[in-house]
């Protein structure tokens, strides 16, 4: 069984690094802009927001912004 990680990104830092969103927005068909790691950066900026990643063995599957 694949061990997943929840991980909560509560700093800019955190989400700064987060090198794999790009990759997982490309991914997805249905990608919109408003999905894109700069878009939610910008409002990550000016807003404060909470990040919840799921990476199950070690790779980034989701990630929700809140």
């Amino acid at each position: 069984m694949a061990e997943i990680v929840v991980e909560v990104i509560e700093d800019s830092r955190g989400f700064a690094t987060l090198e794999e969103w790009e990759n997982l927005h490309r991914r997805r068909a249905r990608a919109t802009p408003f999905q894109s790691w700069a878009w939610l950066y910008s409002w990550w900026e000016y807003y404060e927001l909470r990040l919840i990643t799921v990476r199950p063995e070690g790779l980034l599957v989701g990630a929700i912004p809140l």
